[in-house]
């Protein structure tokens, strides 16, 4: 601002203390005041302009972030990458139901399975609640003729001519599990970077009850010619057991097998049934 305003006053006005110069010296001061004013005006002025310029600066030096807003077709784009590095392994979420050690130690399995069998098809099917071994290979249930003397003909008899019974196809059927239990049924397809979950209009087991005849036919081969099936027990948190059955049909003979666990201080493996506890061990460990 040049010189400081105090000594602009002493250099310009110089106060005589008589009363013939009091009307000049009014005059004097009063445009002395005016311009202090214009001065003080001018260099809030070029302070503000300064100031304007430092952050306009400030705002042209700093590197422009992009915006976060996305488009329909690149949040798609966005979403099919994240499931493109996802696709090299499986990954089951666990319900309010279930143990998530046990969640995870399904996780593991499936991941050997695809491993080990490379099935153009992997689904898993959530069953409500524990299931045992007799499980494995069952068809499910018919009737059979009661094998009664020819010459028992009475009206009473006749009401029992035929029996029902359990059945264990040769050829691999699906387990006649009720539409009730089964929670939810989900498919994986397998492409060139892995496999990637793909809903599926036809699924192992229907939505609705069927007769028991239509069961006992309902074979693995006819669905697909390359699929493993991993099915899994619910509740696992409250029942602190956990079951595992897997089908598997490819070029030879259909693997079925069923795995139980146990939850004490963890999870351990204790029974099988159609394969070796070892070879289930190994599956778990990633081998």
């Amino acid at each position: 601002m040049g010189k400081r305003i105090d000594e602009t006053l002493s250099e310009q006005f110089l106060y005589q203390g008589t009363i013939e110069d009091h009307t000049e010296n009014t005059q004097l001061a009063e445009s002395l005041i005016a311009q202090i004013a214009r001065i003080a005006t001018t260099g809030r002025l070029a302070a503000q302009k300064r100031t304007n310029h430092g952050n306009e600066r400030l705002r042209t030096d700093r590197p422009k972030r992009p915006r976060c807003r996305l488009s329909a077709q690149s949040a798609v784009s966005s979403a099919t990458a994240g499931r493109i590095i996802n696709e090299m392994s499986i990954s089951i979420s666990a319900g309010l139901t279930d143990d998530n050690d046990f969640v995870d130690l399904l996780n593991t399995l499936l991941n050997a399975l695809l491993v080990q069998q490379t099935p153009e098809q992997l689904w898993v099917i959530q069953i409500d609640n524990w299931f045992d071994h007799k499980w494995l290979r069952y068809s499910g249930s018919g009737t059979v003729g009661a094998p009664f003397p020819a010459n028992w003909t009475s009206s009473f008899m006749d009401r029992f001519t035929s029996v029902k019974e359990q059945f264990w196809r040769d050829k691999l059927t699906f387990p006649p599990f009720a539409p009730n239990r089964v929670v939810g049924q989900r498919s994986f397809l397998r492409s060139e970077a892995g496999y990637a979950e793909l809903p599926l209009p036809k699924l192992p087991h229907k939505e609705s009850r069927q007769h028991s005849h239509s069961n006992l036919n309902r074979r693995v081969e006819d669905f697909i010619h390359s699929a493993s099936f991993v099915w899994y027990s619910e509740n696992t948190l409250k029942n602190g057991r956990g079951s595992v059955m897997v089908y598997h049909i490819g070029t030879g003979q259909p693997i079925c097998w069923f795995a139980a666990f146990g939850k004490k201080s963890r999870w351990v493996l204790e029974s099988t049934k159609g394969i070796h506890k070892e070879q289930v061990s190994r599956l778990l460990m990633g081998e």
